[in-house]
């Protein structure tokens, strides 16, 4: 009987494994996981092809030195050398130590320690010619060196190939192996883009707008700055929010060198790198700027505590991305082009040629994003509730319209946050329709044959990626993106004075990667019985995040690739939408019709030395853009020129009333966007720019400097200028003087 009860159990226990198995298979959802066979194999005696010339067209050359495992880029016009070792150094390396050791590094890396305590770095010249090997073997074009670092049985195989006006360095990440000790990073090429240290030298990053680091050294301290492609990601665990955070939206870096220079542009795998940059280092007398690949997803988890302090862990994904490359141009500049005007020529090449950027003849000088509500608090019976606030009703936004009719022409209109939880995170995609909190469907309608009627192009924001409570068919429990940790990722709302969670507000999740598609498929039949023609993308267009369910999606991987495939949906043919994209990441960008919040400043690291309008130069005449909210800036003057500088257009957020709840809402935005507030500033601004907007309406950026502190200079092609005063005195120009706080076009 015991015996006949015990093999009963041991059936129903085995029912239950296999059920349990096969269960995260279906659903009809693909396989979440991704298996690749990474298991190490050591080097044997395979043999590395010869020193000499490997590759060679009428621009370019390259060489390999197979004895010291380094690789030279050779242009033939300029007759400068770069080199995976500086050249320089290379012929005559006085350096010894660790400065040699970094110098002749071809790659680095960092691994996760068996007990997954952390990671260890180990620099390619340590690992690979003193304690390991690399072979080189010929491919088209090319060369392909596998690294071998033999002690912690890890290889990475890189190849280099010669193009007709520029080489790409690509690791293959496909085969990469490895067995106990896991890779975590890898950094190709770190002084690829690199420079001798002098004041007419600099690194370009693109920190927000564009940022550059002078290579002098002497005059400060070594400077290093580390920017994360796309933003930190979404769904990694932060307990302080950046103070000046603008993320780095464009895969494109590069070093001037004197009279050279060089552009770096991450054509694949850019979601999974870190520009890691150092500048004025003494000690080796070299700057430069790499980008390194995060190979796995990583998070911090709180364990317990012990007394009073907090026992931290530091957890990465199982799996590698699976994503099959990560490849750098690297393009040789010279004469006018060897600065960061010929890198922003170049990288917009490259998105015309490859990415489908196309010129546009739609600007516009005035941008107004109307807020629709906020989640704010009432008492019933002293028990506290939440509920929407509604701070603009649609009747508003046309009443503020016809207010501003003047500039109908030049108006692009976007509503954000008038789903049902107002601007806070709430359903998926806010349900996916216009709350009637904010007014009827006649009255949007309304609203909606107003914007037609004036040409104004007009967009209903969703946001497909933040959300806190199910519904819509989305579950806060189910479709959820997964942190490195294997749980729910879960954000906080951050106190705007302390940068840490606000504990007195909710926190919400991140939409699975996997459900990215069905979410908007949502949005476009929403759309279409809405009669919307606009959509805005605020969301996806800017938050690159992992889900680490999926092996694809681990380290953010093909986040470009998904997002660029959704944003190409809405607009074919069975749904022809515009797309308004906000903060866009480069492969949102060049699939939007208009981007809104286009950075105009860098983070403001201590570590920059300039900002520029790299950004804009890129993007100028090719889409039209506008600046973040003027009226929402700490100093709108300063922003204001900030967008006359760039040429994007005036954005103002608004709302059509005050409430007292807004003291204590999460969307602090609102205290200062009341339209009767507002609108003497919009008027101001206007009455002062909407001349200067039209008349570089389509035109392009090709040169820009700060031709004296605090006075900047935009030429455009039709060979008009503006010159931007951000200082209380008058400039004296050579077109005349441009007063305090101000700026002069000359046509």
């Amino acid at each position: 009987m015991i015996q006949n009860r015990r093999k009963n159990l041991t059936g129903i226990l085995l029912c239950l494994c296999v059920v349990l198995m096969i269960l995260p298979a279906g659903c009809g959802k693909k396989s979440e996981k991704t298996m690749v066979d990474r298991t190490f194999s050591p080097p044997a005696d395979r043999s590395s092809i010869s020193s000499g010339i490997i590759a060679e067209n009428q621009l370019l050359q390259m060489q390999w030195d197979d004895y010291r495992k380094c690789l030279f880029l050779i242009d033939k016009k300029t007759e400068k050398i770069w080199g995976t070792t500086p050249y320089r150094f290379y012929t005559d390396p006085a350096e010894e130590g660790l400065g040699k050791v970094r110098m002749e590094s071809p790659l680095i890396i960092d691994y996760i320690e068996p007990d997954g305590s952390g990671t260890k770095n180990v620099l390619g010249s340590l690992g690979i010619l003193e304690n390991g090997k690399a072979v080189a073997e010929k491919i088209n074009d090319g060369i392909k060196v596998t690294y071998y670092f033999t002690p912690l049985e890890i290889s990475i195989p890189v190849k280099y190939t010669l193009y007709n006006d520029y080489i790409e360095i690509s690791l293959d990440i496909e085969n990469i192996k490895e067995n106990e000790n896991k890779l975590y990073q890898v950094t190709i090429a770190p002084f690829f883009a690199s420079c001798e240290n002098r004041e007419d030298s600099y690194l370009f990053l693109p920190s927000g707008s564009g940022a550059v680091m002078y290579c002098d050294a002497g005059k400060r301290s070594p400077r290093e700055a580390s920017v994360e492609m796309y933003g930190a990601d979404a769904a990694v665990t932060v307990d302080m929010n950046s103070v000046n955070e603008r993320a780095a939206r464009l895969p494109v870096f590069g070093v001037k060198d004197g009279g050279d220079a060089l552009c770096g542009i991450i054509t694949e795998g850019s979601e999974l790198s870190v520009l890691d940059a150092q500048a004025g280092n003494d000690r080796i007398g070299y700057s430069s700027v790499a980008p390194a690949f995060k190979l796995r997803s990583s998070d911090t988890v709180r364990i317990s505590y012990v007394g009073k302090e907090q026992v931290i862990s530091q957890k990465f994904s199982d799996e590698i991305a699976y994503i099959k490359t990560a490849s750098v141009r690297y393009y040789s500049l010279g004469g006018n082009s060897a600065g960061y005007m010929g890198m922003a020529d170049i990288y917009r090449n490259y998105l015309t040629a490859e990415q489908g950027l196309l010129r546009s003849d739609s600007e516009k000088g005035l941008y107004l994003e109307f807020l629709g509500g906020t989640l704010g608090k009432e008492f019933v019976f002293g028990i506290p509730h939440t509920k929407t606030i509604a701070a603009t009703t649609y009747s508003d936004i046309q009443n503020i319209l016809e207010k501003l009719n003047d500039l109908g022409d030049e108006t692009v209109v976007r509503l954000n946050g008038f789903t049902d939880s107002g601007l806070d995170p709430g359903m998926a995609g806010g349900g996916f329709v216009p709350s009637k909190l904010m007014g009827s469907k006649s009255e949007f309608d309304k609203l909606s044959r107003y914007c037609k009627d004036a040409s104004i192009p007009f967009a209903f924001d969703l946001d497909l990626i933040n959300f806190r409570k199910s519904g819509g068919g989305f579950s806060i429990s189910g479709d959820v993106a997964r942190t490195a940790s294997n749980v729910a990722a879960k954000k906080p709302v951050f106190s705007v004075a302390l940068k840490s969670p606000d504990e007195n507000h909710y926190t919400y999740r991140l939409l699975s990667r996997q459900a990215l598609g069905r979410a908007l498929d949502k949005a476009l039949n929403s759309m279409k019985k809405w009669d919307i023609n606009g959509i805005g993308l605020t969301s996806l267009s800017s938050v690159a995040y992992s889900d680490n369910r999926y092996s694809e999606y681990v380290s953010k991987g093909s986040m470009p690739q998904q997002t660029a495939e959704l944003f190409k949906h809405a607009k074919d043919k069975e749904n022809a939408l515009t797309i308004m994209a906000s903060d866009a990441n480069a492969y949102a960008a060049v699939n939007a019709d208009y981007i809104w919040d286009v950075p105009v400043a860098s983070n403001q690291n201590d570590a920059f030395d300039k900002d520029i309008p790299f950004y804009q130069i890129v993007f100028k005449g090719y889409r039209p853009i506008g600046g973040p909210s003027v009226n929402l800036a700490v100093s709108p003057v300063k922003m204001w020129l900030n967008s006359i500088r760039g040429a994007s257009g005036l954005t103002f957020s608004l709302c059509g009333r005050y409430c007292p709840e807004f003291l204590l809402s999460a969307q602090s935005a609102l205290q200062a966007s009341v339209y009767e507030d507002v609108e003497p500033m919009i008027i101001d601004l206007t009455n002062r720019s909407m001349g200067y907007f039209k008349a570089v309406s389509g035109l392009t950026i090709i040169d820009y400097r700060e031709i004296s502190p605090g006075i900047c200079l935009t030429v455009f092609d039709n060979n008009s200028r503006v010159y931007t005063n951000y200082t209380a005195v008058d400039y004296d120009s050579p077109d005349g003087v441009v007063t305090g706080y101000d700026y002069r076009y000359v046509s």
